[in-house]
């Protein structure tokens, strides 16, 4: 079990140290845990969880009752941002899709504010959701690099071949699940039916689909 001291020396190590350096002295610790004590530290110990709770050195730019940009402090690029959620989630997926419009309508300004200010060329949003996509920190972060010529930076892949059957497979496995839902329209009638004009007026239904 872990204890409140052991926490707390940690997180005493951490301080001053790079990111990099974070990830090694908590990688170092995790190891020594039993699984059933990895998830809660993995939380509680979090840079990101860390940096939103003030107990880590960071480069505010921006910040509101959700979100955090700081300066990375070892950038691609000069002026280089991360952008991320202050409640704890790994996966971009985990986000309601209100809090996933209002972190990128964050980046956007930011990005605007990058190419004004710093005079960038261009800008790159970098999102890794996921160990497999290169996640490196178990908190999803978006990175705001500010682009200029010629400035190293590549982003690359090595491309591989896809038969037209394939594709055809993908396109319809998922975009089934894509499909925008019709609305269900429900149009109320007051006017009184001429037919039988001397009875109880009552009101027609009438239901229309529509793809608004």
């Amino acid at each position: 079990m872990v204890s409140e001291d052991d926490l707390s020396e940690l997180e005493q190590e951490l301080m001053g140290l790079n990111e990099k350096e974070q990830r090694q002295k908590i990688n170092e610790f995790v190891k020594t845990l039993p699984k059933e004590e990895l998830a809660k530290l993995q939380m509680q110990q979090c840079v990101f969880c860390l940096l939103s709770q003030g107990k880590i050195k960071a480069y505010k730019i921006y910040e509101n009752d959700k979100f955090l940009a700081v300066l990375d402090i070892n950038p691609a690029n000069i002026g280089h941002v991360l952008l991320f959620p202050k409640k704890h989630y790994q996966y971009l997926s985990l986000l309601s899709d209100k809090d996933v419009s209002e972190m990128f309508m964050i980046a956007n300004n930011i990005s605007k504010v990058l190419v004004q200010e710093l005079k960038a060329q261009g800008v790159n949003l970098y999102l890794a959701s996921g160990n497999a996509a290169g996640q490196k920190v178990n908190h999803i972060s978006l990175n705001i690099i500010p682009r200029f010529e010629n400035d190293g930076i590549e982003f690359a892949w090595n491309m591989k071949k896809a038969s037209e059957q394939d594709l055809e497979q993908i396109k319809t496995l998922i975009a089934s699940k894509l499909a925008i839902k019709k609305e269900v329209v429900l149009e109320v009638s007051l006017e009184p039916k001429k037919e039988n004009s001397n009875q109880i007026k009552k009101p027609q239904f009438k239901i229309e689909k529509r793809i608004p």
